[in-house]
């Protein structure tokens, strides 16, 4: 019974951290796209102001 569980874990263990990994790296590209948006408006209403 361990053993299975044991093959099963290092199976499913290399899948787990990939998936952490896009997730993760899916989260930090929206959030810099969101910055990157947010950096650009607010530029746009500075040239707006003069």
């Amino acid at each position: 019974m361990m053993t299975t569980l044991l093959s099963w874990l290092i199976l499913f263990l290399p899948l787990g951290t990939t998936v952490t990994i896009w997730v993760e790296g899916s989260i930090l590209l929206k959030f810099h796209l969101h910055l990157k948006n947010v950096s650009s408006m607010s530029t746009s209403f500075a040239d707006q102001g003069t």
